[in-house]
Protein backbone atom coordinates (compact mmCIF):
# COMPACT_ATOMS: atom_id res chain seq x y z
CA UNK A 1 0.00 0.00 0.00
CA UNK A 2 1.45 3.33 -0.69
CA UNK A 3 0.84 6.64 1.33
CA UNK A 4 0.92 10.21 -0.04
CA UNK A 5 2.20 13.14 1.51
CA UNK A 6 -1.75 14.34 2.35
CA UNK A 7 -2.15 10.69 4.21
CA UNK A 8 0.85 10.53 6.26
CA UNK A 9 0.13 14.25 7.09
CA UNK A 10 -3.26 13.74 8.16
CA UNK A 11 -2.15 10.24 10.51
CA UNK A 12 0.66 12.63 11.81
CA UNK A 13 -2.09 15.39 12.51
CA UNK A 14 -4.27 13.06 14.35
CA UNK A 15 -1.69 11.32 16.23
CA UNK A 16 -0.91 14.66 17.44
CA UNK A 17 -4.11 15.69 17.88
CA UNK A 18 -4.80 12.49 20.52
CA UNK A 19 -1.77 13.18 22.21
CA UNK A 20 -2.80 16.87 22.91
CA UNK A 21 -6.15 15.47 24.64
CA UNK A 22 -4.93 12.79 26.96
CA UNK A 23 -6.95 14.79 30.26
CA UNK A 24 -10.20 15.21 27.99
CA UNK A 25 -10.50 10.84 27.48
CA UNK A 26 -9.50 9.83 30.68
CA UNK A 27 -12.07 8.73 33.73
CA UNK A 28 -11.81 7.86 37.23
CA UNK A 29 -11.33 4.48 37.31
CA UNK A 30 -13.74 4.20 40.43
CA UNK A 31 -16.74 5.96 38.62
CA UNK A 32 -15.68 3.41 35.45
CA UNK A 33 -15.84 0.33 37.81
CA UNK A 34 -19.21 1.43 39.59
CA UNK A 35 -21.18 2.07 35.92
CA UNK A 36 -19.17 -1.44 34.96
CA UNK A 37 -21.24 -3.24 38.41
CA UNK A 38 -24.43 -1.40 37.88
CA UNK A 39 -24.82 -2.75 34.26
CA UNK A 40 -23.66 -6.02 35.44
CA UNK A 41 -26.57 -6.09 38.30
CA UNK A 42 -29.13 -4.62 36.02
CA UNK A 43 -28.47 -7.77 33.57
CA UNK A 44 -28.55 -10.30 36.17
CA UNK A 45 -32.00 -9.29 37.55
CA UNK A 46 -33.26 -9.01 33.63
CA UNK A 47 -34.03 -5.28 33.65
CA UNK A 48 -34.08 -3.51 30.41
CA UNK A 49 -32.64 -0.04 29.90
CA UNK A 50 -35.86 1.49 30.12
CA UNK A 51 -36.51 0.03 33.11
CA UNK A 52 -33.42 0.48 34.73
CA UNK A 53 -33.88 4.43 34.02
CA UNK A 54 -37.31 4.28 35.62
CA UNK A 55 -35.77 2.60 38.93
CA UNK A 56 -32.71 4.89 38.96
CA UNK A 57 -34.72 8.04 38.43
CA UNK A 58 -36.13 7.16 41.97
CA UNK A 59 -33.15 7.38 43.47
CA UNK A 60 -32.01 10.70 41.49
CA UNK A 61 -35.63 12.65 42.18
CA UNK A 62 -35.13 11.26 45.90
CA UNK A 63 -38.01 9.35 45.91
CA UNK A 64 -36.31 6.65 47.30
CA UNK A 65 -33.08 6.15 49.37
CA UNK A 66 -31.59 3.34 47.49
CA UNK A 67 -33.25 0.74 45.23
CA UNK A 68 -32.48 -2.66 45.35
CA UNK A 69 -32.92 -5.72 42.99
CA UNK A 70 -32.61 -9.15 43.40
CA UNK A 71 -29.29 -10.23 41.24
CA UNK A 72 -30.61 -14.56 41.49
CA UNK A 73 -33.35 -15.21 39.28
CA UNK A 74 -34.29 -18.51 38.31
CA UNK A 75 -33.83 -20.10 34.87
CA UNK A 76 -36.07 -19.06 32.80
CA UNK A 77 -38.00 -16.49 34.39
CA UNK A 78 -38.24 -13.09 32.97
CA UNK A 79 -39.63 -9.38 34.35
CA UNK A 80 -43.53 -9.58 33.61
CA UNK A 81 -43.85 -5.95 35.08
CA UNK A 82 -42.62 -3.50 37.01
CA UNK A 83 -44.89 -0.52 38.48
CA UNK A 84 -42.53 2.28 39.55
CA UNK A 85 -44.87 5.02 41.30
CA UNK A 86 -44.07 8.05 44.18
CA UNK A 87 -42.37 6.25 46.76
CA UNK A 88 -42.90 2.90 45.43
CA UNK A 89 -41.39 0.11 42.79
CA UNK A 90 -42.23 -3.69 42.59
CA UNK A 91 -40.95 -5.89 39.69
CA UNK A 92 -42.92 -9.19 38.62
CA UNK A 93 -40.83 -12.14 37.61
CA UNK A 94 -43.04 -14.83 35.84
CA UNK A 95 -42.20 -17.91 33.96
CA UNK A 96 -43.75 -20.49 31.35
CA UNK A 97 -45.20 -22.39 33.82
CA UNK A 98 -47.06 -20.17 35.80
CA UNK A 99 -44.23 -19.83 38.56
CA UNK A 100 -44.26 -16.10 40.08
CA UNK A 101 -42.67 -13.53 42.52
CA UNK A 102 -42.42 -10.41 43.36
CA UNK A 103 -40.10 -7.93 44.68
CA UNK A 104 -40.86 -4.34 46.21
CA UNK A 105 -39.89 -1.37 48.08
CA UNK A 106 -43.25 0.29 49.28
CA UNK A 107 -45.27 0.71 52.75
CA UNK A 108 -48.13 -1.33 50.91
CA UNK A 109 -47.20 -5.00 51.19
CA UNK A 110 -49.85 -6.74 53.05
CA UNK A 111 -49.49 -10.19 54.80
CA UNK A 112 -52.63 -11.61 56.06
CA UNK A 113 -52.26 -14.62 58.23
CA UNK A 114 -56.32 -15.60 58.36
CA UNK A 115 -57.02 -18.96 57.65
CA UNK A 116 -53.33 -20.07 57.28
CA UNK A 117 -50.50 -21.96 59.30
CA UNK A 118 -47.67 -19.17 59.37
CA UNK A 119 -44.09 -20.26 59.99
CA UNK A 120 -41.93 -17.24 59.98
CA UNK A 121 -38.25 -17.08 60.65
CA UNK A 122 -36.02 -13.99 61.13
CA UNK A 123 -32.60 -14.27 58.70
CA UNK A 124 -30.09 -11.32 58.31
CA UNK A 125 -29.57 -9.76 54.87
CA UNK A 126 -26.64 -7.82 53.99
CA UNK A 127 -28.73 -5.21 52.17
CA UNK A 128 -31.56 -4.81 54.12
CA UNK A 129 -30.69 -5.79 57.57
CA UNK A 130 -33.45 -8.21 59.45
CA UNK A 131 -36.19 -9.55 57.90
CA UNK A 132 -38.62 -12.05 58.09
CA UNK A 133 -39.47 -15.40 56.30
CA UNK A 134 -42.79 -16.44 56.83
CA UNK A 135 -44.20 -19.79 54.54
CA UNK A 136 -48.22 -19.76 54.83
CA UNK A 137 -49.83 -22.51 54.30
CA UNK A 138 -53.38 -22.39 53.41
CA UNK A 139 -56.56 -24.46 54.52
CA UNK A 140 -58.80 -23.17 51.70
CA UNK A 141 -58.39 -24.28 47.64
CA UNK A 142 -59.12 -20.78 46.95
CA UNK A 143 -56.01 -19.01 48.79
CA UNK A 144 -52.60 -20.55 47.35
CA UNK A 145 -50.16 -21.14 49.71
CA UNK A 146 -47.38 -18.45 49.77
CA UNK A 147 -43.72 -17.56 51.08
CA UNK A 148 -43.26 -13.76 52.06
CA UNK A 149 -39.94 -11.74 53.26
CA UNK A 150 -40.19 -8.79 54.65
CA UNK A 151 -38.00 -6.56 56.05
CA UNK A 152 -38.11 -5.47 59.86
CA UNK A 153 -37.55 -1.72 60.14
CA UNK A 154 -41.16 -0.88 59.66
CA UNK A 155 -41.13 3.09 60.08
CA UNK A 156 -39.14 3.24 56.73
CA UNK A 157 -38.83 1.77 54.43
CA UNK A 158 -40.43 -1.61 53.44
CA UNK A 159 -38.13 -4.19 50.98
CA UNK A 160 -40.90 -7.03 50.42
CA UNK A 161 -40.74 -10.28 48.01
CA UNK A 162 -43.67 -12.41 47.94
CA UNK A 163 -44.57 -15.72 45.81
CA UNK A 164 -47.26 -16.22 44.49
CA UNK A 165 -48.23 -12.81 43.19
CA UNK A 166 -51.33 -12.47 44.54
CA UNK A 167 -52.37 -8.85 44.00
CA UNK A 168 -52.51 -9.81 40.33
CA UNK A 169 -55.49 -11.19 38.39
CA UNK A 170 -53.29 -13.75 37.65
CA UNK A 171 -51.76 -15.09 41.16
CA UNK A 172 -49.41 -17.39 39.54
CA UNK A 173 -48.43 -20.40 41.51
CA UNK A 174 -45.47 -20.53 44.44
CA UNK A 175 -41.81 -21.14 43.92
CA UNK A 176 -39.71 -23.02 46.35
CA UNK A 177 -38.36 -21.87 49.81
CA UNK A 178 -34.70 -22.88 48.73
CA UNK A 179 -35.14 -20.52 45.14
CA UNK A 180 -36.72 -17.57 47.30
CA UNK A 181 -33.69 -18.01 50.01
CA UNK A 182 -31.45 -17.80 46.73
CA UNK A 183 -33.17 -14.53 45.38
CA UNK A 184 -33.30 -12.55 48.65
CA UNK A 185 -29.74 -13.18 49.54
CA UNK A 186 -28.80 -12.22 45.98
CA UNK A 187 -29.79 -8.55 46.47
CA UNK A 188 -28.03 -5.57 45.49
CA UNK A 189 -27.89 -1.83 45.31
CA UNK A 190 -29.08 -1.03 41.64
CA UNK A 191 -26.69 1.81 41.55
CA UNK A 192 -23.90 1.08 44.45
Amino acid sequence: MKFNVLTTGFFAGLIFSLNSIDKAVTFPSKSVDSLAQSQDIAMLAKLTPTQVEKLVNLEKNNQVDKVIVPTYIPPGFQVDKLEVGGRYYYIIYRNSNNLCFYFSYSNHLIFNSQDAEVVGIEINLPVIGTAYLHTKKSHRASIPSSIVVQSSDYGREQFGFASPCTFTKNHGKTITTQEVVKIVESLQYLNP
